[in-house]
């Protein structure tokens, strides 16, 4: 027994999940004696360098937003001047006088300036009948259990906020949103209200109203006290 021998180091193995391979992974095969080898597969990073992992996509911005897109949001319908987007509630949070830029993807600063007006539970084609389910079990049982294979949908944890249209972009530029659409295919931003409000309320024509004849208050104390003389 050779007592000069230095003991080795311990590695995890190749296959280990915790450890990205480097050359790439063996694997057995019933043809091949010696198996076969799976390349490693590597991602460019902008700066020229590869990586084991992919890179994270590089954030959609707009002019008009000082935030990038919001990712866990969509657009389900558009008609009318109305419509409904789909949004994850532990993502974004929105309530009702938001406004949203909601912007045709590569068509450059194209799309249209929209204003939440209500929030409500997603609804989807299985809604209907999951919570009629949901209900039966809660009777029969006296509590509610969502076992018994119940498909876990996604869709339960959305809310839908409906919206109106209030301005749309052309070329970067505001004008009316009469006539204006977009698709599905759209990148949604968080804009001001406040950029909302000086982008349309201010660039109106100013509005003419008649209110009435008014009386100044020192005016209308001495004639109610020359009316009240005369009846005295």
């Amino acid at each position: 027994m050779d007592t000069n021998q230095q003991p080795h180091a311990h590695t995890a193995p190749q296959n280990d999940s915790s450890v990205p391979p480097t050359t790439g992974i063996s694997l057995p095969s019933p043809v091949l004696p010696s198996g076969f080898t799976l390349p490693v597969v590597t991602f460019a990073n902008a700066d020229g360098t590869s990586t084991l992992t992919p890179p994270a996509p590089p954030p959609v911005t707009s002019s008009l937003a000082s935030a990038p897109a919001i990712s866990a949001a969509e657009l389900v319908e558009l008609a009318g001047g109305t419509g409904i987007f789909l949004y994850y509630p532990l993502v974004i949070t929105i309530d009702p006088g938001d406004v949203f830029y909601l912007r045709e993807r590569n068509q450059g600063e194209n799309g249209i300036i929209v204003q939440v007006i209500k929030k409500e539970i997603a609804s989807y084609t299985q809604a209907d009948n999951k919570v009629l389910w949901r209900l039966l079990t809660a009777v029969r049982a006296q509590e509610l259990q969502r076992v018994h294979n119940e498909p876990t949908e996604v869709i339960d944890l959305f809310l839908a906020a409906t919206f109106k249209v209030r301005a749309a972009i052309v070329n970067g530029i505001w004008s009316s949103a009469a006539g204006h659409i977009v698709t599905r295919n759209v990148d949604i931003f968080a804009i001001d209200p406040a950029v909302l409000t000086s982008n349309v309320l201010n660039n109106q024509l100013p509005v003419n109203i008649f209110l009435g004849d008014f009386t100044i208050p020192s005016t209308w104390d001495e004639r109610r006290r020359l009316r009240h003389q005369r009846r005295v």
